[in-house]
């Protein structure tokens, strides 16, 4: 797997926004908690905020991955698709207190509900539902200064079908993560998440869920840009190819494969001739942001 292109090329990221820098801190011990360690979190702990500015999260009895595999479960994923389809009913709940696997099925989408709303702004940072079902009295948040659940970086649909659709990329990536053979040791997790956005990439192409981008940046903010929106992508591209003239392709035999549009979805119709072409998006900004940067 390469990943010489997610080398970060400064101290400050070129995307990142400073004034949210909790919401990151979060999601990396989201991703410590759950990828690093393989624990489910405890989102009823008040999390710890270190000196250094990065966060812990407690831990739960549960192993991570197999709230993921369904242990005793074989069809773990069509069942998440079920729950997260509608509104969670009094027979979930009841189940959760006697059935062990709806207890893990209601605490995965909690986990997977809180990282689709990390990013949100208006929308508070929660588990949602079926947090509600489990009964979390959620005190993560208690002790992180300077911070507040309804911060976020980005604007989208909250109604139930787009949510649906998120939850299930969502889902669909870190199953691959967490089931990938031969998974390599990581020496840090800036390895680590560079190691997720290959997956962030390659997980279901017919998705056209906005969370792959908010994935991506929260990963890699020097690499890419706090745009949720394809469309947004594709408008900040052409609103400044005047800058593209001296632009040339890091990598031919890469071109496509750190491109989220390419692999999430066709701006317009296939025969429509204005359709975008996704080639090297990612690149091409981070090239545009520099040269707006340095006339800056």
């Amino acid at each position: 797997m390469d990943m010489s292109c997610a080398v970060q090329t400064n101290d400050s990221p070129r995307f990142k926004l400073e004034e949210n820098e909790k919401i990151y801190a979060l999601f990396d011990a989201f991703i410590k908690k759950t990828l690093v360690e393989d624990r489910a979190i405890d989102f009823s702990a008040p999390a710890i905020l270190n000196e250094d500015g990065t966060i812990e999260f407690y831990e739960s009895d549960y192993r991570f991955s197999d709230l993921i595999r369904g242990v005793g479960h074989n069809n773990t994923k069509a069942c998440f698709e079920q729950l997260i389809a509608k509104r969670v009913t009094k027979e979930y709940k009841l189940l959760a207190t006697s059935e062990p696997f709806v207890e893990k099925l209601l605490l995965l989408s909690a986990h997977f509900y809180w990282l689709w709303s990390l990013g949100i702004s208006f929308c508070e940072t929660s588990c949602g539902e079926y947090g509600k079902a489990l009964s979390i009295n959620e005190g993560w948040a208690d002790y992180i200064d300077d911070y507040y659940v309804g911060q976020g970086l980005w604007s989208t649909s909250t109604t139930r079908p787009a949510r649906k659709k998120e939850l299930m990329l969502i889902y669909s990536i870190f199953e691959q993560f967490i089931t990938w053979p031969k998974k390599p040791t990581f020496k840090n997790l800036f390895e680590l998440k560079q190691a997720l956005v290959h997956f962030v990439f390659k997980t279901k192409l017919d998705s056209n869920a906005p969370i792959r981008n908010g994935l991506l940046h929260f990963c890699n903010p020097d690499r890419y840009i706090d745009f949720y929106r394809y469309e947004s992508k594709v408008q900040y591209v052409e609103n400044n190819s005047n800058l593209l003239r001296d632009y040339k392709v890091s990598d031919y035999a890469q071109m496509l494969t750190q491109d989220g549009l390419y692999f999430s979805t066709r701006i317009g119709k296939v025969e429509d001739h204005l359709v975008y072409k996704a080639n090297r998006t990612e690149e091409k900004i981070c090239y545009i942001y520099d040269k707006l940067t340095q006339v800056g």
